[in-house]
């Protein structure tokens, strides 16, 4: 895939930072969010997509699959005309599945809050009408609000009580859907956890999540092990948002505290350097926790599937949407299949002793 900022290409994060840096310099350091994303995407010197944010897309038949076509960092996208701020995305990106064109934006984060509530951004508004009777902000959080919610429901927040960032997010993902001509729409928070983030604002940061996605669904969001894609969102749309696009959204975590050392090699010899960094060889690590138990099509627990990529640690793969809890073994085989079509290298490790079958002896 190719990411680039106003035609510039973008390779390395140095690059990003250079020719796409974020609005807040602070945020351009190891353990926050701006400089996290960059690595996340071409922290090995040339972009490529993070093998989590794969797992999630792959959670949904709409997005399994996705092809990455092209990403454009700190993009600022325009959702309606009362003339205030863009959305500015963290990274931006199209490309497709079986199902037809994808846009995706992504809301990076380390422990940053997603702004204030609605209440409190609605507030604000009104001060700014009072002092300027030419401002549309009162007008901005009330079309918002109508475009993407239906009324309150038993159980549901109310809308006053949710992060005003949310609502932006997931207007600028439609617009940015709608200017790309594609009939999926995804957002996806991308969280970071590193040793500069605080687990409170962690724990703070999920359950703004949630609360919006209760208030966002006209029904009960099921609870799936792994990454997954919550959705399609049905939302009233309005004047902002025409109908007959499906909006995604899901969160995805990475541990920059686990991840491992840059690989080193060991030389021998007069002038080797110990201390020299070597390529890993593929692109893609798969690890199989293999069980040969009852029949092909069972759903077994001692069947787990991990993959990893050159610069993340392991993250374990959930199975295919299904009644079942487990994998089973011709899930697995479906599943290599397509995983060793893609143009990747890929190594495929299993802990299993193949054999012939018992009634060949």
């Amino acid at each position: 895939m190719r990411i680039e900022k106003g035609k510039d290409l973008i390779l390395t994060v140095q690059d990003w930072g250079q020719i796409a840096p974020p609005k807040s310099p602070h945020h351009w350091v190891e353990g926050r969010s701006a400089y996290e994303l960059a690595h996340a995407w071409c922290g090995l010197g040339e972009s490529a997509m993070p093998e989590v944010l794969r797992l999630l897309l792959d959670s949904r038949d709409e997005t399994r699959g996705f092809v990455p076509d092209i990403g454009f960092p700190e993009h600022r996208i325009p959702f309606d005309s009362f003339g205030g701020e863009p959305r500015n995305a963290d990274l931006a990106l199209t490309g497709s599945s079986a199902m037809g064109k994808v846009a995706i934006t992504i809301e990076a984060k380390a422990d940053e809050p997603f702004g204030e509530t609605v209440s409190a951004t609605l507030a604000a508004a009104l001060e700014r009408l009072i002092e300027n009777p030419r401002s549309n902000g009162v007008r901005r959080v009330q079309s918002l609000a109508q475009a993407l919610f239906r009324p309150k429901e038993k159980g549901q927040p109310r809308v006053g009580d949710l992060r005003y960032q949310l609502l932006t997010a997931v207007a600028g993902t439609l617009a940015f859907a709608g200017a790309e001509g594609a009939s999926i729409a995804v957002l996806v928070v991308h969280e970071f956890v590193t040793a500069k983030t605080n687990a409170t604002n962690h724990l703070q940061n999920g359950g703004d999540y949630n609360e919006f996605l209760v208030r966002l669904s006209d029904q009960r969001l099921p609870e799936v092990a792994g990454p997954y894609l919550d959705g399609p969102f049905t939302i009233p749309g309005g004047d902002l948002f025409p109908g007959g696009r499906a909006l995604f959204i899901g969160k995805i975590t990475t541990d920059r505290r686990k991840q491992p050392r840059p690989a080193r090699v060991l030389t021998f010899g007069s002038g080797a350097n110990p201390d020299a960094s070597i390529t890993p060889q593929f692109d893609r690590y798969i690890g199989i926790d293999y069980s040969g138990a009852e029949v092909a099509t069972a759903s077994l627990k001692g069947l787990r599937v991990y993959t990893a990529d050159r610069s993340a640690p392991p993250v374990e793969v959930p199975p295919p949407p299904s009644p079942r809890k487990y994998w089973s073994r011709r899930e697995i085989a479906e599943w290599l299949v397509d995983r060793l079509s893609e143009d990747r290298p890929t190594i495929v490790g299993i802990d299993h002793g193949f054999s012939f079958p018992m009634a060949y002896f």
